[in-house]
């Protein structure tokens, strides 16, 4: 892997890698004078690709950090409320484990509630007892 010579207006710092589940990122700052003014860059590397970005300033985060914070409390109540709305349509079933038999599914369909098993891929109801 070959790098790029580095010129004498930039100044490179020791990479620093995050890992998340999936990803890697490579990050290198650099540091360039535009006029008399240092600007920092860094190199963000997702997998083979390598982008150039201008690091964000303090007020620019801390705004996007507002505006986050912002988006959440709009979510919370979305976020807060208990389990899951499942919309019921004809013709599609239902399962849910049985409470009181853990081998045992209950299917929903059509108003109709059995209790069973999927034997070779296929829903197989029990006898009624």
């Amino acid at each position: 892997m070959s790098t790029k010579p580095v010129k004498e207006t930039e100044l490179r710092t020791k990479p620093r890698t995050r890992t998340t589940s999936e990803l890697v990122i490579n990050i290198t700052n650099l540091t360039r004078k535009v006029g008399s003014t240092p600007v920092v860059f860094e190199n963000v590397r997702y997998g083979k690709v390598t982008m150039k970005i201008k690091r964000p300033s303090a007020t620019t985060v801390l705004s996007n950090v507002a505006a986050g914070q912002k988006a959440l409390e709009r979510a919370r109540t979305k976020i807060l409320r208990p389990g899951v709305t499942i919309t019921v349509h004809k013709g599609v079933p239902l399962y849910s484990a049985d409470p009181d038999h853990p081998s045992t599914l209950i299917r929903k369909l059509d108003g109709k509630v059995q209790r069973g098993r999927f034997v070779d891929g296929k829903f197989k109801a029990a006898k009624a007892a």
